[in-house]
């Protein structure tokens, strides 16, 4: 797996060290020294002098640097802290795939990140997906165990207003694109619904999301009708006490 060992050009680079006392990379061209400190996991070479570090800073915290070395110095050209991360194709890595509001995607090639891991419904606009949807869970598909990059990403999309219910929209994504695939499933209708251009992915989440406001009212309701306290008064009763007596 990527990131999980030590990879660079042997005859450019030449490396010494371990996980417990950090890594010394020595430039064999021009013997230039440089110190990767801390609990490095896996380091990978990008470019000539360029680097990616993938280090454990905390029990559950884990960051990726992006380093350049060069003229004896080492310089941070990007960094990353995150939970968990995953490669989806060659270029691209993905932090923290199942955060609504974390989910990022970050291009090697062109050292920036992307936030579209939260437009996916909303990918016409600048609208965040929090807006429509309240949870979201990716899984990674690989066509062979150990295959680098997955070659669909299914997820599983809960509705906003399905608070109280555990019913979701379910759809193939392409991992190089991150292109919705036809067709939709939807447990709450428990159909399959077909995307087009005019039938887009938005489209059906507002759907789902008046379907369940609408179920939800009416739960509601009919949860308070059985909660009403029917009791009747004292002066009530004892007027029908008086009535009975006469």
């Amino acid at each position: 797996m990527r990131l999980y060992e030590i990879s660079c050009n042997e005859e450019q680079w030449c490396v010494k060290g371990n996980r417990d006392d950090g890594y010394t990379l020595v430039n064999r061209t021009t013997l230039d020294s440089y110190s990767i400190s801390g609990d490095v996991i896996g380091i990978e070479q990008i470019s000539d002098d360029t680097f990616l570090v993938y280090r454990r800073t905390m029990r559950d915290e884990w960051q990726i640097n992006r380093v350049k070395l060069s003229d004896g110095k080492v310089v941070r050209e990007y960094h990353h802290e995150f939970q968990h991360f995953n490669f989806l194709t060659e270029d691209i890595i993905i932090f923290n795939k199942d955060s609504i509001h974390g989910g990022t995607l970050y291009s090697i090639s062109k050292n920036c990140e992307m936030d579209t891991m939260n437009h996916m419904v909303h990918d016409d606009s600048g609208i965040h997906d929090a807006s429509c949807v309240s949870n979201r869970k990716i899984t990674l598909l690989y066509d062979k165990e150990d295959s680098d990059y997955p070659s669909l990403l299914l997820v599983d999309d809960k509705p906003r207003n399905a608070y109280r219910s555990e019913e979701y929209l379910q759809v193939f994504f392409d991992p190089n694109s991150l292109q919705p695939l036809s067709p939709v499933y939807s447990t709450l209708r428990n159909q399959y619904l077909t995307l087009t251009e005019s039938y887009t992915l938005k489209d059906i989440m507002q759907e789902e999301n008046h379907y369940l406001s609408i179920i939800d009212n009416f739960l509601y309701n009919l949860y308070n009708l059985y909660l009403e306290d029917n009791r009747k008064t004292a002066e009530e009763l004892f007027s029908m006490l008086e009535t009975k007596e006469d």
